[in-house]
């Protein structure tokens, strides 16, 4: 049994994986203008900042479903182009840390200000289940007539579109504190006699049909929603809430058994205040409704006024219950991992909660977060393992660890060169299984006529693109993030191979000078050909953006096409392409302007191997050479997403330890070229070699061990023994199935 509380434990709401069970509560904070758009940028960095944690579930502040159903100022809503447009922006911030977002649906009903509505259009309808008044308010709402009703059901439907075109991963229904759903469940406020009044299958009607109308809109998966039972906010609270909300629940259940979630208010809650001084004799409990004949044990969000240890103690008397938290999630952006780590909390400000309209980061975005060194403090841990407050961005990518997937070639491909599907989309999500985790794909052939190798994908056609989609979205469900390794074997190719896919595919290189033991014609590729493999390269980095990639590397490393244009003993072309350092660069730079062009230079890497004697390279002085392209390279694109330099003691696939030490030299030599950006360094490290390449403030790809430990990165955190690697199972070409490949086992000591 797992000594970590349930509260910061896996659990799936819906289809999402999120890493632990604190959500962030819908707070309402007014950051949108006069036509209810949220401020962008301002609303997309808050809750960027609130999913720093991968795996975190953020709900939105309460969201119009419509201008009819609103009535306060600066409330965003979600029924035009402009707002949608903003929203996919927070969604957009939201997904690049690895976090999920649902929104709110909210309908004012009676709890409008007819004021607001009529300044903003004067033919809006105050309204509600029937003409009761809120005390404070000018005048009685006129009660809604049965098409009306219709018309709001398909406004909630209408708006869950919206918000999943907006990129959410779910919509949660105001049913709570006294807004309009809530005004149809309570006989305090629903003196109708038709078949939405009176009895509570009457009353509970609405609620219901906004429910079945969201879930045939958008999935069952993605529908959830929120109640407060025992609320006296806004003039609610009846005598006995037990049989409506009984009713209702069990009925969502029933209907709906996949609904993402059922959000309860605590008792203690009423509106935005804590009211721990009511009766307690007439103060019930949420704990009624986890009955296995009502909720049972599906999902329950509950909310309000929880301590640290109130909240771990809600964790563990649920299977699957989660807790949400507002009023420090405003004051501690970095919250889940301040309670985990039992950091003290910031305390939050109630006088700018609600500043209403200000466009700024007061009491919105200026909460600090705990420092890296608070948090090494409070767990113990060292900066290449634990990062959760202060990752380190590889390109916009918030990595929470240094540990990556090293690129490794595995030849599970058919002969089409498309991946086999579902075990590389395993494969990989396994390695994802950290949230915050890069990985870097096997190479990856950019086009036909750059393979030469069986049972290696590529990215190039349709069917590729498909299946690595399919890829993509398993890592990222895990909260983590992958680059595909971009590839041309130049004078590597098998000849035959490339003759037996098609005789007309050109075996080329920089000059025509052949691998020992490769048969066939050689060539030297002509300027033209040199363009169009450039050309290549950046459409494959678009296509691997369009199959949901977050970004390539370039394979500039080991012996392959790039490497061969870099080093002397390669390249002798006389032209602009060879002779000079900076000439045999320029193949090398070209690629990566292009790429960069064409998707962004966060989105774009490149890996060396200057000291590799691999494929017969290695130049007697590579330093010059490497320091050239390495310096143009940040002086030309600064904002690379990261270099990539495989160690001295790296052969291929092998660890050459017994080298001349007067012949081997550093990698560091590269780093004032570089300049301090993202380093990922490869090869044949151990933990204590890794750790002390993490001080250096470097990410350390694994290779072997990350494939026999799907769950390396917490491994060595916690220093679990390491399975072994069987080399054996490294390269089964073709071999559609899990030997070696997604057959390791996890260790059962990971608490995670």
């Amino acid at each position: 049994m797992s000594s970590t509380p349930k509260l910061f434990q896996p659990i799936t709401v819906g289809t999402l994986p999120l890493q632990h069970r604190v959500v962030l509560a819908p707070l309402t904070r007014y950051r949108a203008n006069a036509a209810h758009v949220p401020f962008i940028p301002l609303v997309a960095e808050y809750y960027s900042q609130r999913a720093s944690r991968p795996g975190t579930l953020l709900i939105t502040e309460a969201t119009f479903i419509a201008q009819r159903a609103g009535g306060y100022a600066h409330i965003p809503g979600i029924w035009s182009q402009d707002q949608i447009a903003a929203w996919k922006e927070v969604t957009a911030a939201v997904h690049a840390k690895g976090s999920f977002i649902f929104m709110q649906l909210w309908a004012l009903g009676r709890a409008a200000n007819h004021e607001q509505l009529i300044s903003e259009d004067p033919s809006l309808p105050y309204v509600s289940s029937s003409d009761v008044p809120l005390s404070g308010h000018a005048g009685a709402p006129r009660g809604l007539t049965v098409q009306e009703i219709k018309e709001y059901v398909g406004l909630y439907a209408q708006a869950a579109k919206n918000a999943v075109e907006a990129g959410f991963d779910g919509v949660e229904v105001h049913s709570a504190n006294g807004y309009l759903p809530d005004q149809f469940l309570q006989d305090v406020s629903n003196k109708r006699t038709d078949e939405y009044g009176g009895s509570v299958e009457n009353r509970t009607r609405f609620s219901l049909e906004i429910v079945d109308a969201v879930v045939a809109a958008i999935g069952e998966e993605k529908t959830a929603i929120r109640f407060s039972p025992w609320s006296p906010f806004q003039e609610m609270g009846m005598s006995d809430p037990l049989p409506t909300f009984t009713h209702i629940i069990q009925q969502l259940a029933t209907r709906h058994p996949n609904l993402a979630y059922l959000h309860l208010v605590e008792p203690r809650i009423n509106g935005n205040t804590s009211d721990d001084s009511r009766d307690p004799g007439h103060t019930q409990t949420n704990d009624v409704f986890r009955d296995r004949d009502i909720w049972g044990t599906r999902p329950l969000v509950r909310a309000g006024g929880f301590t640290r240890e109130g909240a771990i103690d809600a964790g563990e008397k649920g299977e699957r219950d989660l807790v949400a938290f507002g009023r420090f999630y405003i004051s501690n952006p970095d919250l889940p991992t301040r309670l985990e780590k039992d950091i003290p909390l910031n305390a939050y400000d109630r006088s700018t909660f609600y500043l209403a309209g200000e466009n700024g980061p007061r009491g919105y975005t200026d909460q600090p977060f705990a420092t890296g060194t608070e948090v090494w403090e409070y767990i113990g841990v060292c900066p290449l393992l634990t990062h959760d407050q202060d990752p380190i961005t590889v390109g916009s990518l918030p990595l929470q660890h240094r540990v990556v997937l090293a690129p490794m070639t595995r030849y599970k491909a058919d002969k089409d060169h498309v991946p086999f599907m579902p075990l590389v989309a395993e494969h990989y999500a396994q390695r994802a299984s950290r949230p915050g985790s890069l990985l870097i794909t096997e190479a990856t052939f950019i086009a036909h006529r750059a393979a030469g190798y069986a049972h290696v994908p590529g990215i190039w056609s349709e069917g590729q693109i498909k299946a690595w989609k399919e890829i993509t979205n398993a890592v990222h469900a895990k909260g983590s993030f992958i680059f595909l390794q971009l590839w041309a074997l130049g004078r590597a190719a098998d000849h035959e191979q490339l003759c037996s896919e098609d005789p007309s595919l050109p075996h080329v290189a920089p000059s025509n000078i052949p691998l020992p033991g490769h048969t066939g014609p050689l060539r030297e590729m002509t300027v033209a050909e040199i363009k169009e493999y450039v050309g290549l390269y950046a459409q494959a980095a678009k296509n691997a953006i369009e199959a949901g990639f977050d970004g390539v590397e370039v394979h500039g490393a080991n012996g392959y096409l790039p490497d061969q244009f870099l080093q002397d003993m390669s390249n002798k072309r006389t032209d602009a392409y060879g002779g000079s350092v900076q000439n045999r660069a320029r193949f090398a730079l070209e690629v990566i302007d292009a790429v960069a062009n064409a998707i962004g230079a966060e989105k774009t890497a490149i890996r060396f191997s200057p000291w590799s004697p691999f494929q017969e390279m290695l130049m007697k002085d590579p330093i010059p050479t490497f320091s050239y392209v390495i310096s143009e390279l940040a002086k030309r694109h600064p904002s690379l997403a990261y270099l990539h330099l495989v160690e001295p003691r790296i052969n291929g696939p092998t660890t050459d330890d017994s080298r001349d030490p007067a012949h081997i030299q550093s990698n560091d030599v590269f780093r004032e070229a570089w300049g301090g950006r993202p380093l990922i360094r490869a090869g044949g490290f151990t933990r204590e070699g890794a750790i002390e390449a993490g001080e250096k403030g470097d990410l350390v790809a694994f290779g072997r061990f990350y494939t026999s430990n799907p769950d390396l990165p917490t491994r060595l955190e916690k220093d679990i023994a390491l399975a072994k690697y069987d080399r054996a199972t490294f390269f089964l070409a073709g071999e559609n199935g899990p030997r070696g490949y997604t057959d390791q086992a996890f260790s059962s000591s990971v608490s995670m």
